[in-house]
């Protein structure tokens, strides 16, 4: 799948199980990806970040995407949405977690720099202000979808919050499945990752 390519595409939603029509096809939400389908989600993660690793270096050059803090926040939005959509299940657990792990460093690496660092262009004083209220909801969902990933919830791409069971569907009962190391990568990365944005 291309860099940049719309997660919330028909392609990109076959490969995943999603609350879309949740009446009606609840149950595929609880089927786990297969081998081929986790592997086209692994490689578009991928490519997402490879994509705004890019435009994160070019962010200064004239027409650059990724010149002002709101603009990063739009561009992360969506790989956010469909790493939380993989399947809290067994054989996905880890790269759930990976994925979402590396998302949270680079919004708090990130955001902060703008800012703090005099190599990134900031926005006019009057946004800045929108800007910051926007990185409080981005964050907020960042939180929601960590309760996903502890809880091994499936991700409510609708309400964008972990997944509401109703009365008569099956719950998914899995542990989290994290290891100890990771347990303390994401302890640390929520410690220095708080601190950072406290200081800014």
């Amino acid at each position: 799948m291309p860099a940049g390519a719309d997660p919330g595409s028909q392609s990109t939603r076959n490969q995943l199980p999603t609350t879309a029509n949740a009446q009606g096809r609840r149950n595929q939400l609880y089927k786990k990806l297969t081998a081929v389908q986790e592997g086209r989600v692994r490689n578009w993660v991928e490519e997402q970040f490879i994509h705004l690793d890019a435009e994160w270096i070019k962010r200064q050059k004239p027409g650059a995407r990724l010149t002002t803090l709101s603009a990063y926040v739009d561009m992360i939005m969506p790989v956010h949405s469909v790493i939380l959509q993989i399947p809290p299940t067994p054989s996905s657990t880890s790269i759930r977690f990976q994925f979402f792990l590396r998302l949270t460093i680079d919004i708090f690496d990130r955001s902060t720099m703008y800012h703090h660092s005099p190599d990134v262009a900031r926005s006019p004083s009057d946004e800045q202000h929108e800007e910051l209220l926007k990185l409080v909801d981005c964050f907020c969902l960042f939180d929601e979808g960590w309760v996903a990933i502890l809880s091994s919830q499936y991700w409510d791409i609708d309400k964008k919050k972990p997944l509401e069971y109703e009365p008569g569907t099956q719950k998914n009962n899995s542990r989290t499945g994290l290891s100890e190391t990771e347990k303390s990568m994401l302890q640390s990365t929520l410690i220095n990752g708080k601190a950072a944005v406290d200081d800014g």
